[in-house]
């Protein structure tokens, strides 16, 4: 069974016949598998240690709007 949360199933609210999904998360891209499914991108920082000025760390991880933009339509158009 599908998660259930305020009522709604994640099939509800995600449903199996859409297998294009994406998360983004400043964080650990740990456990949203569960909700992009085996064939979904997830986008996330799975690394620790480094310490710099926000925009620089930023960068520095490829966590720009247009380097996230270019994975996810690059990911569509598969």
């Amino acid at each position: 069974m599908a998660s259930i949360v305020n009522g709604l199933t994640l099939y509800t609210v995600l449903p199996q016949t859409v297998s294009k999904r994406v998360s983004i998360e400043l964080g650990s891209t740990l456990g949203w598998d569960k909700y992009v499914g085996s064939k979904g991108l997830t986008i996330g920082v799975d690394q620790f240690g480094e310490s710099a000025p926000a925009d620089a760390l930023l960068q520095s991880l490829g966590f720009k709007v247009d380097e996230i933009a270019t994975r996810i339509k690059k990911y569509l158009s598969e």
